[in-house]
């Protein structure tokens, strides 16, 4: 088993903040929930744990068990609180509060190894009065805002690793590599030889299925899957009518006779997708509606022999850790001997770089995500052909605006909605874009660039009668 880090999450910014320093510097890490139960981490085979809590506020306990397996333990931020709780100690309150403080640090520790004093950002610290087990390994003006316990490697450090943080990573790495001997492997390379003997192996000489949805996960899937059994690969995209525009259908076309040497399957289920949508106007009951018809119809097109082969899917870390979304699809596809998702263990931004090392076009790599459901999800209320044309012309406009402004390089997504009807005739339309980085935040757009797409939307569109620019910082669909 190749040495990993285990990743305990408290605060789901931080703790992927984290795993995703942590393999940027070559070490494999995967986040498990903060309340994971001893079995749960045991089994995964970890060289150290990972425990990321909050800037502030409380953080509930870990199983205390698990303190016990011998393997390093670092707590950060919230967690070291509970950590030092669990250890017997206890706060007697806020010592420093929003505020920036010199960290003097034990020099004979490993965890700080070539690590200088330096500022610390503290949104909170508590007063710890420490167990006799504990000592203080890094200080504010004799404050503890670190320490260990004096017989087994457990760490806690009152602040958090941040975005910009070279002593930060330093720190990451000498807990990884130092104190849990965890070896750095892991590569875009690493991944892509293992994926491809996996899918080897588990194709067994038969054929392998990938479902294409049109996105750049379900491309890299096909780019792993062609590498592993070459001629033998099926790829099948649904037609759905849902797409952001009927290009992608050329483009998949061209990706899998050019790059990967076979033909694409493409199966019609526009007429009945839209069938399944009739009167459907709740958001998740549009998208179980369109899950049901796209399974049927790769099933179908996959023929008499699905039952002897695997169905390849697209479902990156990002989902798996939003809503559980790999076991839903694994229990979706009924059929094929059996369902694999090849990049469960990959955030978005590795699936775009295994895509770029596997040469596949720039068109599909930086494919922003859409679900499955496509632009029904961007409709509010009941979805019907003629809504979807209106949404798709109008996405069009936006994403050309914005592509020949040059406004795309520092855009994570950017897409329409189409929103409430203010009248019997015509909807509300509006814009999205959000900025690149660990959160995704509302961007600002140049105000002559919003007015050309109005003008346009409004010249092209009659049944859009208001155009807006939604501020709200999320990423939805």
């Amino acid at each position: 088993m190749l040495d990993k880090i285990l990743v305990l999450d408290t605060d789901s910014y931080g703790s992927i903040a984290i795993a995703r320093k942590l393999r940027g510097q070559g070490i494999y890490s995967k986040i498990l929930p903060g309340n994971a139960p001893l079995e749960a981490v045991v089994e995964q085979n970890a060289s150290g744990i990972i425990w990321a809590g909050r800037a502030e506020g409380d953080t509930p306990p870990v199983d205390e068990r698990i303190l016990s397996l011998g393997l390093p333990v670092l707590a950060l931020g919230s967690a070291a609180v509970a950590l030092a709780r669990m250890l017997g100690g206890f706060s007697e309150g806020a010592a420093l509060t929003n505020t920036t403080a010199t960290v003097n640090y034990d020099a004979a520790q490993l965890v700080f190894d070539e690590m200088a004093p330096g500022d610390r950002w503290f949104a909170r610290a508590e007063r710890l009065t420490l167990p006799d087990c504990a000592m203080s390994i890094a200080s504010v003006n004799g404050v503890a805002v670190g320490f260990c316990d004096k017989e087994r490697p457990l760490y806690g450090l009152q602040f958090l690793i941040e975005k910009h943080d070279p002593e930060g990573v330093a720190l990451l790495n000498n807990f990884c590599a130092k104190i849990s001997r965890c070896t750095p492997w892991w590569s875009t390379e690493a991944f892509i030889d293992r994926a491809t003997g996996e899918l080897a192996r588990l194709a067994d000489g038969a054929p392998l299925v990938v479902a294409l949805s049109g996105g750049v996960d379900s491309a890299v899937c096909a780019a792993l899957a062609s590498r592993a059994v070459g001629s033998r690969l099926i790829p099948i995209m649904v037609r759905t009518g849902l797409h952001r525009s009927a290009d992608i259908e050329k483009h998949a076309e061209a990706f899998c006779r050019q790059n990967l040497g076979v033909e694409l399957t493409v199966a019609d289920a526009r007429q009945k997708v839209f069938e399944s949508l009739d009167g459907v106007s709740d958001a998740a009951a549009k998208a179980e509606a369109v899950r049901g018809v796209f399974r049927s119809a790769v099933l179908e097109a996959a023929g008499p022999n699905a039952a002897g082969m695997t169905l390849v899917l697209g479902a990156n870390y990002s989902e798996i850790l939003q809503n559980n979304h790999s076991a839903r699809q694994q229990s979706d596809f009924q059929g094929f001997k059996g369902v694999v998702e090849p990049l469960v263990e990959l955030f978005k931004d590795e699936v775009r770089a295994v895509g770029e090392r596997l040469g596949l076009p720039t068109a599909f790599v930086n494919m922003q995500p859409i679900a499955i459901e496509g632009l029904a999800a961007r409709i509010e209320g009941v979805v019907s052909e003629s809504l979807v044309e209106t949404l798709r012309a109008a996405d069009a406009i936006l994403r050309e605006e914005i592509e020949t402004g040059g406004q795309d390089k520092r855009l994570r997504q950017y897409y329409a909605v189409l929103a409430k009807q203010i009248s019997d005739s015509a909807y509300t339309l509006a814009l999205m874009a959000l900025t690149t980085g660990d959160k995704a935040g509302a961007a600002r757009l140049p105000y002559d660039l919003l007015e050309r797409v109005v003008e346009r939307v409004r010249h092209n569109l009659p049944s859009i009668g208001r155009v807006v620019y939604d501020l709200t910082p999320s990423l939805t669909t």
